[in-house]
């Protein structure tokens, strides 16, 4: 609610997913569930892609403004009331994606506040559409698919700089 009054964008990971109350999906701007989280919180199955997006729009009528929905070796899928778009993953030999969702959630992050940044840092509301968030939907895929290549949790997560490199690394790391 302090965000909102704020006009500060808010960026939600609902895991673990939880029951939400119809308000909160009202507060949110930006709701980045994973395929599981977002059947808990659609109520419904989502093992195939027009599940998917059935469950987005019960979240979307419910008044949130644009879903993200990570979907693994599917990439990632963004709804808002008007658009929507899908994004493939990168397809990476994988070793471990347990910090997969964290890395994707805070590059993610990362391009919202550096956008927000750039725009000048005002009290006008961000609205965000899913062509808005591409390049950095994009680049969040990048770096979880580089964490999957690795070991652990924390030290699986790439530097800025690694993903920034990540047109010469991915060649050597495709599957």
């Amino acid at each position: 609610v302090i965000a909102r009054e704020e006009n500060v964008y808010c960026m939600v990971n609902p895991a673990p997913a939880a029951d939400l109350s119809r308000s909160f999906y009202r507060q949110v701007d930006l709701l980045t569930p994973n395929e599981s989280e977002l059947g808990l919180l659609a109520g419904m199955p989502t093992e195939v892609p027009a599940a998917w997006r059935t469950a987005g729009h019960r979240l979307l009528d419910l008044g949130l403004q644009t879903l993200l929905v990570t979907l693994g070796v599917d990439g990632s899928l963004a709804m808002d009331s008007q658009s929507e778009l899908h994004l493939p993953a990168y397809k990476v030999k994988m070793l471990d994606s347990t910090a997969a969702g964290d890395c994707f959630n805070g590059a993610l992050a990362a391009g919202i506040d550096a956008l927000v940044e750039a725009r000048g840092r005002t009290r006008d509301r961000l609205v965000l559409t899913p062509g808005d968030l591409a390049p950095m939907i994009d680049r969040a895929t990048r770096a979880a698919a580089m964490s999957v290549t690795r070991q652990g949790a924390q030290p699986s997560i790439p530097w800025r700089e690694e993903v920034d490199g990540f047109d010469s690394w991915y060649p050597q790391h495709s599957s």
